[in-house]
């Protein structure tokens, strides 16, 4: 089986050198402790006015990578997706280049993936072993969160984080939905929710970013608050693309688990 990783990079040199050291070393574990035969790297650099693309270009020729190099901005959303649509692997992980995430979660996120045969994400929750999170952006996912509950009544630790596995069967039903910002991850989860496809939350760790974060509060955060109600709104008036995605997925009506699992 093969797991491609994506990452997004916009203005990260600082972190670019500590952040693919750290997943050469976790990849021998993902090899050697999961199902997973081969990993497919693919960094998206999100037109970076610093060095970063040297740095990638650099790290590239010395070991297996794929660069990919827009000449345009295309947002966090949209170079992820950029990412996912060069990647082959069956399992599809993405995590950000600011050093904030710990490879090695992956190994514990495939293997949770590989033993729920019916479940199609796992999310690293950064939430519930709380770590070297700003207050201010603690407090704004909690309240994202606190929201999410009560629209679908159900369990949710962290819906916006970062860290993610998913199996590339699933792609086609969502990818095309979500957009092209920092409300990727957000949109993503209420998505999985309203499809009605079952999920996982992890506890991972989350460490101090290294660089200047790209989430400005006063931005951001009413941008965030609009993505719920504006998928809040279209998909509870637009039921034949819920209905649409869940056939695609072999979901049966009334059958399918919203709630993430444990």
């Amino acid at each position: 089986m093969r797991l491609s990783v994506v990452i997004p990079c916009y203005d990260e040199e600082d972190a670019i050198d500590a952040v693919l050291g750290r997943f050469k070393e976790a990849e021998k574990r993902i090899l050697n402790e999961t199902s997973v035969e081969q990993v497919e790297l693919i960094v998206v650099d999100d037109y970076s006015q610093d060095g970063s693309l040297q740095k990638l270009i650099d790290f590239s020729e010395e070991h297996s990578a794929r660069i990919i190099a827009s000449r345009k901005r295309l947002g966090y959303g949209g170079a992820l997706k950029r990412g996912f649509q060069e990647a082959t692997g069956e399992l599809i992980a993405f995590y950000d280049m600011d050093y904030t995430y710990d490879p090695f979660d992956l190994v514990q996120l495939i293997n949770r993936l590989e033993e729920n045969s019916e479940v199609g994400l796992i999310c690293g929750d950064r939430l519930s072993k709380i770590q070297s999170m700003p207050f201010t952006r603690e407090i704004g996912n909690r309240f994202f969160v606190s929201i999410i509950k009560s629209i679908f009544r159900v369990r949710v630790n962290d819906c916006c984080t970062g860290l993610r596995v998913f199996k590339r069967r699933f792609l086609s039903s969502f990818v095309d939905l979500l957009p092209n910002n920092l409300d990727f991850t957000l949109a993503m989860t209420f998505l999985f929710l309203r499809f009605k496809i079952p999920f996982i939350e992890v506890p991972v760790n989350y460490f101090e970013r290294i660089g200047h974060s790209k989430l400005y509060i006063f931005i951001d955060g009413p941008r965030f608050l609009f993505t719920i109600f504006r998928y809040w709104y279209q998909l509870n008036f637009k039921k034949e693309v819920v209905r649409s995605a869940q056939l695609s997925l072999g979901i049966k009506k009334g059958v399918a688990d919203s709630k993430p699992l444990s």
